[in-house]
């Protein structure tokens, strides 16, 4: 059925007769007729308006089901659905519209579960097709408000990403893009390509876990063939589907229809129920971290190689007198002190416990030590994240604390500290991570995030350990924190 007006569509959806809103409203019949054929269309200077939009909440409420809030939560995603007025709001909204846009052609898009309906799809071809598609699909989401939903489960070979690597560059950036302005994605990994290859794990891919808003799934078989995914909720999905034979018959469809998103929604909800968790995030409020650091302190005492990497050398191997001048420098409460010095002194155990010689390996990054040393006042992202204030030192209070790492340095054998360019993987200096070979990677992102990661997934650590392996070996510009302080002086 077409329809001419918004408002002839919202009272089929509520499924109510012209004849049964006019003796509602106290209007004539053929007056309902006008405004449903846009003969009339309804305007807010109306003086039935405000009955018109009253007497269509009290048919919802009569039916029992939700149905508006359900359909205007599709629509208008972006209203604030705990407002007092969200339903006069979203009829407002929608009855002064003009533009019916794909609910032009079907009727009830929340009935039609096995029906057919009408929509608008654009199609892409082939593999350059394919990263228009994504580009597209990106550069929407990222214009969209944060907090997006954003699903991808791409289940086809790879060439389409790799035989163009400005264009994997570029995908990949896209999605730290995504996760930098706070939209939630969850990844499921098909694992049946192999963990080695670089279609299908890579260390670009490695660095978004660490910002705490990417979530990675891995799926071990998929029952072929699916379609891949990239869903924003409630926004848009692209679909597509290998061909093995030839990729110029790869097509790709965009669908910006409600219905066809909810199915795929659910469709993506089945393989996750399938999938393996490879990370996991915590809420890092507070002394929460305790638990947590303790586990790491068992896994260095079963003598596992282990290697942290952070921007700034963190608040746990300060010497506690200077941590507590800083602290009392920034005003913090006592309760703030004492929380902050407990996590201190149960994390300064995993540095520099007394009978330890599992080997530490620490690198600290090399452009946030340069643009540090440059500034009279820094901002300490660690505990700053911790208290969701913002704690400074001063330039001499963090040579003094990189002063005392070096001191420590001969008399624990075990710990070697290096002063290395992350510049291959800028994300990662916005975390600090914590990674025990065979056994757990640990991440807390510094960049305003109140969470943390780990995991245990095999499939992460092998790459994990691989990245900080080069990242010593191959860099060049890698100096011992020793060789650097000289450099300084």
């Amino acid at each position: 059925m077409n329809y001419k007006s918004q408002f002839g569509y919202i009272i089929d959806l509520l499924e109510i007769s012209g004849k049964e809103l006019a003796s509602t409203i106290n209007v004539d019949r053929t007056l309902v007729s006008k405004w449903k054929n846009n003969a009339r269309p309804l305007k807010i200077s109306n003086p039935h308006f405000n009955n018109i939009t009253n007497a269509l909440i009290s048919f919802n409420h009569k039916r029992n089901d939700a149905i508006l809030e359900r359909f205007f939560r599709e629509v208008y995603p972006n209203i604030d659905r705990n407002e007092p007025d969200y339903l006069i709001t979203c009829l407002t909204t929608w009855l002064l519209g003009k533009d019916l846009g794909y609910f032009n052609s079907f009727n009830d898009w929340r009935r039609a579960k096995s029906s057919l309906y009408t929509t608008t799809i654009d199609i892409y071809k082939g593999n350059q097709g394919k990263r228009d598609a994504i580009i597209e699909f990106f550069n929407y989401a990222l214009e969209l408000p944060s907090g997006q939903e954003i699903f991808i489960s791409d289940t086809e070979k790879m060439d389409w990403l790799i035989e163009d690597m400005d264009f994997y560059a570029l995908y990949h950036l896209k999605l730290n893009e995504l996760a930098q302005k706070g939209h939630n994605i969850i990844i499921i990994y098909n694992l049946t390509y192999g963990e080695k290859t670089v279609s299908a794990f890579d260390y670009l891919r490695l660095s978004k876990y660490f910002t705490g808003k990417v979530t990675a799934y891995g799926l071990e078989q998929f029952i072929a063939p699916i379609p891949s995914l990239y869903i924003i909720h409630r926004q848009m999905l692209l679909m597509s589907i290998d061909n093995e034979i030839k990729n110029d018959d790869l097509y790709i469809a965009v669908y910006r229809d409600p219905f066809s998103i909810e199915q795929m929604v659910k469709e993506f909800s089945q393989r996750l129920n399938r999938s393996k968790k490879l990370i996991s995030t915590y809420s890092s409020h507070g002394t929460n971290l305790k638990g947590f650091t303790e586990t790491l302190m068992s896994s260095i005492q079963e003598r596992s190689t282990s290697y942290f990497i952070s921007p700034l050398p963190p608040f746990s191997t300060m010497p506690e007198t200077l941590l507590q001048e800083i602290l009392h420098d920034n005003n913090l409460s006592d309760q703030q002190m004492y929380e902050l010095m407990q996590i201190h002194k149960v994390n300064k155990k995993m540095f520099f416990k007394n009978g330890n010689k599992a080997p530490l390996e620490e690198i600290i990054s090399q452009e946030h030590l340069e643009k540090a040393l440059t500034l009279d006042s820094i901002r300490l992202d660690d505990v700053s994240s911790i208290t969701n204030k913002d704690i400074y030192i001063t330039r001499e209070q963090l040579i003094e604390h990189l002063k005392h790492l070096d001191s420590l340095i001969t008399t624990h054998d075990y710990i070697s500290i290096s002063v290395a360019s992350f510049h291959n993987l800028p994300i990662l200096t916005d975390s600090m991570m914590w990674i025990i070979e065979d056994k757990i990677i640990y991440s807390y992102p510094l960049c305003g995030e109140t969470n943390f990661i780990i995991s245990d997934s095999g499939f992460i650590l092998e790459k994990a350990v691989d990245y900080v392996k080069n990242l010593l070996m191959l860099n060049e510009e890698a100096k011992s924190l020793n060789q650097y302080l000289k450099g300084l002086s």
